[in-house]
């Protein structure tokens, strides 16, 4: 169907009528509308302002299509971002959670290397004694200093930027 027959068809005209208000013969409508020939320019230009009312219909039903993917778009772009959101949360919460966890083993180490410090300064009773602190002492400070390699400062200070970006993120 073609765009001058849609036209005709949208008004409830008959080619007859159509032809009429063009003047030209309905036979000269019916060619046009079947692309066997053009409409004179006379009879375009008696059409132009119900041409105008359509392209006004039609640019209103594209606005307002326009608008609805929009408005579809922006909201599946909002549920993403607050899934995003969520989960850079989620990830800020565990990632506070290793870091207190490594800091209080960084700080039990530290604690354990005073302890064990303190009790060399301290004078043994007798052998028996200053054989156990030895051991004790020793076994302090290679946990002490494992618990620190492993608990390395710069795996803190990494784990430290992780969380500065979530919160960033997660703002």
């Amino acid at each position: 169907m073609n765009w001058i027959q849609e036209l005709r068809e949208k008004y409830g005209l008959q080619q007859e009528q159509l032809a009429f208000y063009l003047s030209i013969a309905r036979s000269t409508l019916a060619q046009a509308e079947t692309d066997k020939r053009e409409l004179p320019t006379r009879a375009m230009l008696k059409l132009a302002p119900l041409l105008k009312e359509e392209k006004e219909d039609l640019t209103d039903e594209i606005a307002a299509l326009v608008k609805q993917q929009s408005d579809e778009e922006e909201a599946l772009l909002q549920k993403q971002t607050d899934y995003q959101v969520q989960q850079n949360q989620r990830k800020l919460y565990y990632a506070r959670q290793r870091l207190a966890a490594m800091q209080q083993k960084q700080e039990q180490a530290t604690n354990a290397m005073q302890l064990a410090y303190r009790l060399s300064l301290q004078s043994p009773i007798n052998e028996q004694e200053a054989a156990y602190r030895k051991a004790f002492t020793h076994s302090l400070l290679t946990n002490a200093l494992l618990a620190l390699k492993a608990n390395g400062r710069v795996a803190q200070a990494m784990l430290e930027s992780q969380i500065k970006v979530y919160e960033v993120l997660s703002s």
